[in-house]
């Protein structure tokens, strides 16, 4: 509940911090992902784009968002067969980009980008205690540091 806790105050004080400096970037950008979680089984976390945004709240400078891939919508014109495996590919991308900066970070991952892309319950945990342990680590640096 602690580390629920963490996560959405982080990334509300990062959606306070960028309505501060520029009101237009929640709509122009689409990776953005701003929403309240609720439990470590929650959906939200499968597109890993909220693990870039809890990287990004601690340090812009740490997540190429030209890299993040954009989950493709459901309204498109091609064949659902093919939509499913173009979302499926790009979360799978998305998961490794982020094993990968974490990593960088010194993190210890010990989860594939596959249990990301599934919601597993323990990886999506212990992807935010990394995050966490990051955020401790490079406090000096942290932009939402009070």
């Amino acid at each position: 509940k602690m580390i629920l806790q963490w996560t959405n105050n982080r990334i509300k004080n990062y959606k306070k911090s960028l309505l501060n400096k520029d009101k237009e970037i929640l709509n122009k950008d689409k990776k953005l992902k701003l929403i309240t979680i609720k439990s470590f089984k929650d959906v939200a976390f499968n597109d890993s784009i909220l693990f870039f945004n809890l990287l990004s709240s601690i340090n812009k400078k740490w997540v190429n968002y030209k890299i993040v891939n954009e989950i493709p919508s459901s309204n498109s014109n091609s064949n659902v067969k093919q939509n499913i495996d173009q979302y499926q590919l790009k979360r799978l991308l998305n998961a490794q980009y982020c094993v990968t900066i974490i990593r960088k970070l010194k993190g210890k991952v010990f989860v594939t980008a596959d249990e990301i892309c599934k919601c597993n319950e323990k990886a999506i945990l212990w992807i935010i205690m990394c995050i966490m342990i990051i955020a401790a680590r490079y406090s000096d640096k942290d932009e939402l540091r009070d």
